[in-house]
């Protein structure tokens, strides 16, 4: 299914992608950024930056950013099944991977590998994760939530 414009399990694809690479960033090379930016920030515009404080900048920023893009992947997860009407396996797979990749570093580590095997999937077979789990099932695991008769 192609609600949003991803596939059905695009939502949870993207957050994933974006939890991991916002973790990435944050426990990767910080010491040596902040040293070289520093040093730029001093020798070419006159600024005298630490590298310590430009560090705890940086991560407070991404961390905020993660809980960020955690939210949005939330409020897309929703958004998908009410668009769709029905709640399907891969929505409750996008919702999961959503709360995973909220926290983290273990969060991002899963975030990333479930990335990079849907990516994969998709590669290989056209259909990501959620789509193949959708067909295994065979239907939406409750149909058409707006009707309450």
């Amino acid at each position: 299914m192609d609600y949003l414009g991803y596939g059905s399990s695009g939502i949870d694809l993207l957050v994933s992608g974006a939890q991991f690479t916002v973790g990435a960033i944050k426990n990767s090379g910080q010491h040596k950024a902040a040293y070289e930016t520093s040093k730029f920030l001093k020798n070419n515009l006159n600024i005298k930056v630490r590298p310590g404080d430009l560090r705890r900048g940086t991560k407070q920023f991404l961390g905020n950013a993660s809980k960020k893009v955690a939210v949005i992947g939330g409020v897309l997860a929703v958004g998908d099944v009410l668009i769709d009407g029905n709640i399907r396996a891969s929505h409750l797979l996008n919702m999961g991977m959503v709360v995973v990749t909220a926290i983290p570093v273990a969060g991002w580590i899963i975030g990333g590998a479930y990335f990079v095997g849907d990516l994969a999937t998709m590669g290989i077979t056209g259909k990501s994760i959620g789509d193949h789990l959708d067909s295994a099932v065979g239907g939406p695991l409750v149909d058409n939530i707006y009707d309450w008769d």
